[in-house]
């Protein structure tokens, strides 16, 4: 296998990480129904495959992340940040 970049790496670390936190929140069980996957496969999956498909998903650029989480583009960002030092440079302003 072909070593991975710290960026990929990372990011297939964190994909691992997030796959992991869900699983404990709604339990292996759960979505085992739900999936159908039996919870033997489930194990396996988890303790044999997880690192390789978490990986396969950075490699894809794609990341886990949960389903309530809201994107900010860069754009977005920067004007926030922009309004944000606006806002703390007039409080400066008004204090002399």
């Amino acid at each position: 296998m072909t070593e991975l970049s710290a960026a990929l790496y990372e990011s297939a670390r964190k994909n691992e990480r997030a796959i992991l936190h869900a699983l404990a929140r709604v339990t292996a069980r759960h979505v085992c129904d739900v999936s159908g996957l039996s919870e033997s496969q489930l194990s396996r999956m988890k303790e044999e495959r997880l690192e390789q498909y978490c990986t396969a998903l950075a490699a894809m650029g794609l990341k886990v992340v949960p389903a309530d989480a809201v994107t900010v583009s860069k754009a977005e960002k920067k004007f926030m940040a922009e309004k944000m030092i606006e806002h703390y440079q007039a409080i400066l302003e008004a204090e002399d």
